[in-house]
């Protein structure tokens, strides 16, 4: 029987936490006169139980024991080390899911951990991202498509997806322009993502953060109503890039340089009302949309 979740981080870095995360046998869970569900979890008063045959929860590396106070009474529990506490959280990071939570304490145990991790709980962290996804799948779009297969989404788009990249973009060109061999299809290449500085990597991430922002928030609303920095449109936006709309090698690195991305965001508001302006966008009338995506 062993603890998780914010109770268990709580050992290591101060945490609040509503809930208590156990993780234990069927066995131990009848000594308390309770069984799991179909699901392999019940919840009572406020501590929920998790059965160890879930994913890879045998696998897990047990620092110490201690008892806690719980509304079933103390219990003995064993603590994971930080390592595998972050490990657990690294391997649903991807799921929208309580997204926020998740990529807060993902961040604070990283900042405890001496990287690299070991081979051991490297190993169990792969395997555990790779079950977690089996068992709640992992929504990421194909890019082995044309640009008009790719972008024929449920997104009313009233600016090319382009066009938006070039009004925010950092320097002449969108970053991602520099990964592209093809211009025709969706897909970005790997070995020319690796060549790129890690602040090129950042602005990458932040330039399709701000694009999504615009395209799926803000200018829905009408810009000529739109006030302010629009920080709160570029954290659900993040988040997207984050869980859903991207995937592979972008959306490892969105997720594990989540605070730098977030860090240094340009008034991306004001850059697009600016562009409208200047005449530098215009509305689409004809013709593709094309946009970012990595696999």
């Amino acid at each position: 029987m062993y603890l998780v979740g914010s109770r268990a981080m709580n050992e290591y870095t101060p945490q609040t936490w509503k809930d208590t995360d156990i993780v234990c046998s069927k066995e131990e869970l009848a000594g308390l006169d309770l069984e799991f569900g179909p699901n392999g979890q019940i919840k009572k008063d406020g501590v929920e139980f998790i059965d160890v045959e879930l994913l890879n929860n045998k696998d897990v590396i047990k620092n110490h024991d201690l008892i806690i106070n719980t509304s079933l009474g103390p219990l003995m529990v064993g603590i994971p080390g930080v390592a595998y506490l972050y490990a657990i959280k690294r391997s649903h990071a991807h799921r929208a899911l309580s997204f926020a939570k998740t990529i807060i304490h993902l961040h604070k145990l990283k900042d405890l951990l001496l990287l690299p991790l070991s081979a051991r709980c490297e190993r169990f962290l792969k395997d555990r991202t790779e079950l977690t996804k089996e068992k709640w799948g992992d929504r990421t779009p194909s890019l082995n498509k044309t640009n008009e297969d790719f972008f024929d989404d449920y997104v009313k788009k009233e600016y090319v997806h382009d066009d938006i990249h070039k009004v925010v973009a950092f320097g002449n060109v969108p970053v991602y322009e520099k990964m592209k061999r093809d211009f025709s299809v969706a897909k970005c290449e790997r070995d020319m993502w690796d060549k790129l500085e890690h602040f090129e990597k950042i602005q990458c991430v932040q330039e399709e953060a701000m694009v999504i922002a615009l395209e799926r928030f803000m200018i829905p609303k009408g810009m000529e109503t739109v006030n302010g920095n629009g920080k709160h449109s570029f954290y659900k936006a993040l988040e997207k890039v984050c869980t859903t709309l991207t995937g592979g090698f972008f959306r490892d690195f969105a997720i594990d340089n989540w605070p730098e991305v977030c860090q240094n965001v340009p008034n991306y508001i004001e850059m697009f009302k600016w562009a409208i302006l200047e005449g530098r966008i215009e509305k689409i009338k004809t013709g593709l949309d094309t946009r970012l995506n990595m696999g």
